[in-house]
């Protein structure tokens, strides 16, 4: 008769400092870098993002935001809330009460989406990169 000396692996259980997802960073760092992301996506719509009113809704005003520039901060603020949500902060648990890593990635996911949907949408009609002004660059 043979006896088992070892314990079989369990499933499921993830070490302290394992890699996760789809870039493979710890998600604790995720968490950070989502949620400073959105504090950077914020800032980047007050700035001008070309330097013509030739693209629709007007991205040449600092200080206000327009045209696409809205569904950017939109998508900034909620990562960024749904960011400071999962670190359990009193005034936001209500926000996410099962837990807020869903809602951080799908917030961050749109807020790229959109984000570069009109860096490329500026580059296309008016003719390439260089008609970004520094709120394109911060946000892409």
């Amino acid at each position: 008769m043979t006896t088992q000396t070892t314990a079989p692996k369990t499933t499921g259980a993830t070490p302290t400092g394992a890699t996760t997802g789809l870039i493979g960073i710890p998600p604790h760092i995720g968490r950070a870098l989502a949620t400073g992301g959105g504090v950077a996506t914020i800032a980047s719509t007050f700035l001008a993002w070309t330097w013509t009113a030739e693209f629709p809704g007007d991205l040449t005003v600092y200080g206000y935001p327009g045209g696409l520039q809205v569904l950017v901060l939109i998508a900034g603020a909620l990562t960024a809330l749904f960011g400071l949500a999962s670190y359990g902060i009193k005034g936001l648990r209500w926000l996410a009460p099962a837990g807020a890593d869903a809602a951080v990635k799908f917030a961050a996911l749109a807020a790229f989406a959109t984000t570069w949907y009109t860096v490329v949408a500026i580059s296309a009609k008016l003719g390439g990169l260089v008609n970004l002004e520094p709120g394109g660059y911060i946000a892409a």
